[in-house]
């Protein structure tokens, strides 16, 4: 409180000391970037899954175009920042670029985890994401989605429509 007194209102200061992060963590990740504008969509198209494969977080491909306005490929990869020179390798490896940018960048990341439903057809396993204002989500796994859709003949949004509304029933 202040020294000095006002006849219309206290003379004080209310403060709030609180977490801002609610149910997120952080960490950091290596953040990898080329251009490339002389590489076939095949060779693209399996590039995700050969990096993701080798240990990325996540890998974004974005078109673009190029100078002379030839059209590319913009490819972000999110790297545990211990596997960034190994995945860097196999963009080389595994591309026709020349050069890579990287740098680190920290995140926020929400707190999740694994569960499974039950439908008629069999399990599905889904992820489980709690929200900052303590609610939660929920994900079915495409894969599991998929694979009913494709076993029993069921549309798979319907197969990923009622996972998404079902209880867990295990960790």
């Amino acid at each position: 409180a202040g020294s000095r007194n006002w006849p219309d209102r206290p003379n004080v200061l209310r403060g709030f000391l609180g977490d801002a992060g609610g149910d997120r963590e952080t960490d950091e990740v290596e953040v990898l970037t080329t251009t490339i504008d002389d590489a076939t969509p095949e060779v693209i198209g399996g590039l995700s899954e050969t990096l993701l494969a080798s240990g990325a977080l996540d890998v974004v491909v974005i078109p673009v175009l190029m100078k002379k306005g030839r059209p590319g490929f913009r490819i972000e990869v999110l790297a545990p920042p211990e596997l960034g020179d190994a995945l860097a390798g196999r963009l080389f490896l595994e591309t026709p670029t020349i050069g890579i940018r990287r740098h680190r960048e920290s995140r926020w990341v929400l707190k999740r985890r694994s569960g499974t439903v039950r439908l008629p057809w069999g399990p599905v396993s889904v992820k489980i994401v709690d929200l900052p204002a303590g609610s939660h989500r929920m994900t079915p796994e495409y894969e599991d989605c998929r694979r009913i859709s494709r076993e029993h003949g069921v549309p798979l949004i319907e197969v990923i429509r009622m996972a998404s509304e079902s209880e867990v029933t295990g960790d």
